[in-house]
């Protein structure tokens, strides 16, 4: 496959704080968005401590290991190691910033799952990770996926 594919994605944000993160380092009003190119998108698909982003990838064949090769405005690193930002916002001082982001590895996605989401109009590759570290601030740098990984889910 030397073709570019567009591929749906859902990442879901879990163990979001009750109260969420406020005034984590001095910042208010602090929500998680993934970023995409230099813009940060905030998540849409809320759930009970639970926030989703919805997103499309483009996928080709990496010419030297024909892994998959994830393209896209979303996606970030190497094309030997690929992943996702989801960044902090906040306010601080009257200004809207970004303040910490974690990474969201795409490494483990597998060509039977990419082609199996291509050949359906109904599903899509989900993955959920935890929005909080182990003191229960925001989650940070690299960071385990949760459950199974990324696995297919109807859309």
């Amino acid at each position: 496959m030397n073709e570019e594919i567009n591929i749906p994605f859902r990442l879901l944000l879990q163990d979001l704080p009750r109260d969420g993160f406020e005034g984590f380092e001095g910042y208010s009003a602090i929500v998680p968005g993934i970023q995409r190119g230099a813009e940060v998108e905030l998540g849409a698909d809320a759930a009970e401590n639970a926030l989703g982003f919805a997103f499309t990838l483009r996928v080709r064949r990496h010419a030297d290991s024909g892994r998959p090769n994830f393209l896209g405005d979303y996606a970030y690193g190497t094309p030997k190691a690929r992943f996702l930002y989801v960044c902090w916002c906040g306010e601080k001082a009257g200004e809207r910033s970004s303040f910490r982001r974690m990474k969201v590895s795409l490494e483990t996605i597998e060509w039977q799952q990419i082609e199996a989401v291509a050949a359906s109009e109904e599903d899509l590759l989900e993955a959920a990770v935890s929005a909080q570290d182990r003191q229960g601030r925001p989650a940070c740098a690299s960071v385990p996926l949760l459950g199974d990984g990324w696995h297919i889910a109807k859309a």
